[in-house]
């Protein structure tokens, strides 16, 4: 299980270093005219994905669950809401 934790923090950790090599590249090759744009669509995407993370985490917590078959009587009925 540490060997996934630790798979899954590097993986995310990669993958925001390489969001940010791209994000610095198209900062320099594009006129300033767009600069506003950029920073709007780099607010937006990490709004979302701070968002959609701490939907995750909260999802696999127990207490979801127990919190579920108190509310609705099946475990996952609180999951399944917030998939859609």
């Amino acid at each position: 299980m540490e060997v996934v934790i630790v798979l899954f923090i590097t993986l995310i950790l990669g993958l925001s270093i390489c969001f940010e090599f791209g994000r610095e590249y198209l900062k320099e090759s594009i006129a300033e005219v767009f600069f506003p744009i950029l920073t709007s669509l780099y607010s937006e995407l990490t709004l979302l994905g701070f968002i959609g993370l701490l939907l995750f985490a909260i999802f696999k917590m127990s207490w979801v669950e127990e919190l579920s078959v108190d509310l609705f009587g099946e475990a996952s009925a609180i999951q399944e809401i917030g998939e859609q």
